[in-house]
């Protein structure tokens, strides 16, 4: 299925609110990066204000005009304090982060938001949930919420899984939840150390393994679509973990992504995070941020996994991270990059997402709302008194139209998975078929090799056995051609000059090259010869039609039969003249060829007088590279 169906399903802000959306969390600012900015800029206005002050204090003369002395005393403190900052933030504070693994967990992480007495994960607040739990190992439950069964079993709703972001728990997004509810089987769940889950390392290895057992899980209980939300860092989480689903083929429906990083150690690097791009500048940053998050199982590399996805994906680029943009275009061309036939497509939306208030419209709505909907339930009510009782209220037909389309829907999705199935089985046994060829050319070679050596230690000469192969090149026209020269010819399908068709030879074949002789030229033509000549100038035939082979499934069709399948066992078939030669040779168009590279020396002479004409034995395939 498409993007189109949960870009639909999104939640869109009214076009009234987004000025109100826009400036309430950054004060009318453009994004939170230039918010940043006037911040800092204050801050060290301020800090300006206080030196200058401070000049005034150290003058022995008491006057409100400065002396030169006290001017050289503040820069030299403005740059004692500017070094013991840069210390402090730059020099020292990297050294924990890089020696111990909880300081890089507890800069990661935040999974404590608040610790009151009231503060109960388990609460669902009113939203149609029941908590539970779910047991992934011995000692590890991880806490979620969940609907009913009955909601599961029927499949005309799709479930959506939410991976939350790195701070706080599933409590925190009650009105995400409510809000989506509505279209979705919405499953939220906390990571390991988050909220009531059981408290376990955090790594990212480990929290993939949960979200693996816990889509195992919902894809035994559901029957209709899966869709997969990641947020920040749960979009690393997911992404790693549905690439992994790869191999299983239970991929989801479809991938949703809200604001993604290529990975934390290039995250760091933008301001998103308070001086990571000062960070990024220094020459240790590798040593002491990038390699120990890599080491540790920390650096949630999405642009690793991302293309390993084999579901359509739809990113949402939000205007309250404008810091990260770069990441997320950065993430998307990595996506698009993928097969759209057999990976799905990529969708990219920027919108006003992660705003509290803009999901507060939706689940808390205001007094106005209230009462419009209270009329709308009473005008409901009142058409619904004003039927006749005992007529549906559904037509069948249309509840036969929709049983039709779930169906339909159905059988296309179970279609879609045994096909990528079949074309993910086909694709190993190509890739083995290609590995035993190697094996068995190499193989041939050396036992060439090693039958030489022990001959020439012997005091013998080795004789090669005689050639199973020949490659004829037409080098003539029809003028003056004899009838059964014309004959042969024709039965050799050399029609043009410059044609050129793979022969088996054996007696019969060797005197029809005997007549033909003037008008041909022909040769013993090795592996990289036949390779080359397939791969470059192949053309198959095709119900009397020249149709390029662009695809092995266009080989199957036509020698399927034959066990040739690809292009490889094509290559293999010809040049080791197997059974099916025959059949190979003949699916094959002649071969339409350049004349030379510096053209043909004399074609009335035979090759040993220094003609072209005539059996060149190994010496066609110097002849090939300078016609292909």
């Amino acid at each position: 299925m498409s993007c189109c169906f949960f870009e639909c399903s999104l939640v869109y802000p009214a076009e009234e609110d987004r000025d109100r959306y826009a400036e309430e969390p950054i004060l009318g600012y453009e994004n939170e990066v230039e918010y940043r900015k006037f911040k800092c800029t204050l801050s060290i206005a301020k800090l300006l204000s206080s030196l200058r002050r401070l000049r005034h204090c150290i003058c022995s003369k008491g006057t409100r005009r400065s002396c030169r002395k006290c001017c050289w005393f503040t820069l030299l403190l403005i740059l004692i304090l500017l070094l013991v900052i840069f210390t402090v933030l730059f020099v020292i504070l990297p050294l924990p982060f890089k020696n111990s693994i909880e300081f890089e967990r507890s800069l990661i992480f935040h999974p404590v938001v608040d610790t009151h007495d009231a503060y109960d994960v388990s609460n669902t607040g009113g939203v149609n949930f029941t908590n539970s739990y779910l047991t992934v190992k011995s000692n590890l439950q991880i806490g979620l919420w969940n609907v009913s069964n009955r909601y599961y079993q029927t499949g005309i709703r799709p479930t959506l899984i939410h991976f939350h972001k790195e701070k706080g728990d599933r409590l925190k997004r009650q009105n995400f939840y409510r809000t989506y509810s509505q279209t979705f089987n919405v499953i939220a769940f906390d990571y390991r150390s988050y909220g009531d889950s059981s408290t376990f390392d955090l790594v990212e290895d480990g929290l993939v393994d949960d979200a693996v057992f816990l889509y195992k899980w919902v894809v035994n209980k559901t029957k209709g679509d899966i869709y997969v939300w990641g947020d920040e860092l749960g979009a690393a989480i997911s992404t790693h973990a549905i690439a992994r689903l790869r191999n299983d083929a239970i991929i989801p429906t479809g991938l949703i992504l809200q604001n993604p990083f290529t990975s934390l150690s290039e995250l760091i690097t933008t301001w998103y995070w308070p001086f990571g791009k000062i960070f990024s500048w220094m020459p240790w940053y590798d040593a002491f941020i990038t390699k120990p998050l890599i080491k540790n199982g920390l650096n949630f590399n999405t642009s690793n996994y991302i293309t390993k996805v084999d579901c359509p994906i739809f990113v949402l680029n939000s205007y309250y991270y404008g810091n990260v943009d770069e990441l997320v275009n950065k993430v998307s061309a990595i996506a698009a990059n993928r097969d759209p036939l057999s990976q799905g497509s990529v969708t990219v939306n920027r919108g006003y997402w992660g705003s509290e208030n803009y999901y507060d419209q939706y689940s808390s709505p205001s007094s106005e709302i209230k009462e419009k909907a209270a009329e709308k339930k009473e005008e409901k009510k009142e058409k619904k008194e004003r039927k006749v009782k005992g007529l549906p209220v559904v037509p069948e037909s249309v509840l036969k139209h929709r049983k039709k389309r779930i169906q339909n829907k159905v059988a296309k999705l179970k279609s879609s998975l045994n096909r990528r199935a079949k074309v993910l089985k086909k694709r190993k046994q190509i890739f083995k078929r290609a590995e035993a060829y190697v094996r068995e050319y190499r193989l041939k070679e050396r036992d060439e090799v090693r039958l030489r050596r022990e001959a020439k230690l012997r005091g013998n000469y080795y004789v090669p056995g005689d050639a199973k192969l020949a490659f004829v090149i037409r080098m003539r026209g029809i003028n003056k051609v004899a009838p059964k020269v014309r004959k042969v010819l024709q039965l050799f399908r050399l029609l043009q000059i410059n044609n050129g068709v793979f022969v088996k030879l054996n007696k019969a074949t060797i005197n029809m090259m005997r007549i033909c002789e003037p008008y041909i030229t022909w040769g013993y033509p090795n592996l990289k010869s036949v390779r080359e000549l397939i791969y470059k100038r192949g053309y198959a035939k095709i119900q009397g039609r020249r149709i390029p082979i662009t695809s092995n499934k266009i080989i199957e069709e036509k020698l399927g039969r034959c066990n040739i399948i690809c292009m490889e066992d094509l290559v293999h078939e010809i040049f080791t003249v197997g059974p099916k030669f025959k059949y190979a040779s003949s699916f094959l168009w002649p071969f339409k060829l350049n004349t030379p590279t510096g053209g043909w020396r004399k074609k009335t002479n035979h090759y040993v007088e220094g003609g072209d004409f005539g059996n060149r034995e190994d010496k066609i395939n110097e002849l090939l590279r300078r016609m292909v």
